[in-house]
């Protein structure tokens, strides 16, 4: 069965397991590093609507899935609570609510058509809208017309959030020490198994662990993660979308080492998926300027810098904490 005739027969599966008639509208999605074929779904005579994506559900039926059983799959999930109620779309709402998420700027050209961005080297900043259950959705010119809210308002607003946000910098021997723990492992078989030296490696990302790559973007955490590690500057790795990883430059100092060691885990899709692909580069964080310079494919780091003239720390501190 090809992608258009499994697509048919997905509409007509996902139907017989609704008494509304729903309607399907089939679109073009601009995702966070993909573009992808989506349907939307609308029950009549409600306002329940879904999206969802035929190409992924396609790949698990290559894979052996059955069609009936992705189709009840997707009526689960809408008859569940998986699917956010979307809050009041208002701007008081909107300064409560939106923050910067990083993205690639390059692989992501055709959402920041439709979108306010600051352009941060070969990443960019755009503004999502988060929801106090983890979800968050795209701040897009759409969205911003509503609003009626100027880039330049919604742009400060994310930054402003983005600052005053909490995030974490963990060693990554203190974070697999916690995942372990999770498993059930207990502590005296933990102090015998983990080395007692610390890796210098440090794992920077927000509360919910969800984009928390944007923890860089917030000068005042920036600063502590300094203190913390003990060097003014830093080298950053962009573990993915969710995380960065610090790393002190007396620990490691060959910068094309460590460019080789990012692009190598970038190119492995059982670490990184697409979606969560962020960038191939080494950043470096200075404190003292307070800007983020990105080496160059010579492993040097030019004079270039993205500061804090586009991500401007707030004028309040925060609450960040390390």
């Amino acid at each position: 069965m090809n992608y258009d005739e499994f697509k048919n027969v997905l509409q007509e599966k996902i139907q017989s397991n609704f008494l509304q008639q729903i309607d399907f509208i089939s679109h073009i999605v601009h995702k966070t590093n993909e573009t992808l074929d989506a349907l939307t779904l609308h029950f009549a005579g409600q306002d329940v609507s879904c999206t969802i994506y035929p190409e992924k559900m396609y790949t698990d039926y290559k894979n052996g899935m059955s069609i009936s059983a992705i189709a009840n799959n997707v009526a689960a999930a809408v008859t569940s609570d998986r699917y956010p109620n979307i809050p009041e779309i208002t701007p008081e709402n909107a300064e409560k609510s939106i923050s910067f998420s990083l993205i690639n700027a390059e692989k992501n050209k055709n959402l920041l058509q439709n979108c306010p961005y600051h352009r941060v080297h070969d990443m960019a900043a755009v503004p999502r809208w988060h929801l106090p259950d983890g979800a968050s959705f795209l701040v897009n010119n759409s969205l911003m017309q509503t609003l009626k809210m100027t880039k330049e308002e919604i742009l400060d607003i994310a930054q402003k959030n983005t600052e005053t946000a909490e995030y974490t910098c963990k060693g990554i021997n203190e974070v697999i020490r916690e995942i372990m723990k999770s498993d059930g492992m207990d502590d005296e078989f933990l102090d015998e198994m983990l080395p007692t030296q610390q890796i210098p490696f440090y794992i920077v990302t927000n509360q919910s662990g969800a984009d928390g790559s944007c923890a860089v973007l917030s000068d005042s955490f920036m600063q502590k993660v300094a203190g913390k590690i003990g060097s003014d500057e830093i080298y950053m790795l962009p573990s993915s979308r969710h995380e960065m990883i610090a790393v002190n430059p007396d620990v490691i100092a060959d910068t094309p080492e460590l460019k080789a060691m990012v692009m190598s885990v970038n190119s492995n899709p059982d670490i990184i998926k697409k979606e969560d692909f962020l960038s191939d580069s080494v950043y470096k964080y200075n404190a003292q300027t307070h800007s983020i310079s990105v080496c160059d494919s010579n492993g040097l780091f030019p004079d270039r810098t993205a500061g804090m003239e586009n991500i401007k720390p707030a004028i309040s501190k925060g609450r960040t904490r390390v």
